[in-house]
Order: structure tokens, then C-alpha cells, then sequence
């Protein structure tokens, strides 16, 4: 039981994880796509 609960631990947190990063790259694209469009 206790290893269910590890799988499951351990793949809550690669979403999360993965989730938080694919957030961090998007933001700074972002950003630089609305300095690009005010110049």
C-alpha cells in the first residue's frame, strides 16, 4: 500500500512539476511577444 501511495505521490508531483515549467517557459515568450508587438 504504502508504494501505491509513493506512485502516486511521486507522479502527482511530475505533473506538477512538468505543469509549473511548461508555465515558466511560456511566460517569458510571452512577455517578449508584447514588448515585440509595442515596438
Amino acid at each position: 500500500m504504502a508504494g501505491f501511495f509513493a506512485i502516486l505521490i511521486y507522479s502527482f508531483e511530475y505533473i506538477l512539476w512538468n505543469s509549473c515549467l511548461s508555465l515558466y517557459q511560456a511566460i517569458p515568450t510571452s512577455i517578449m511577444g508584447g514588448v515585440n508587438t509595442k515596438k
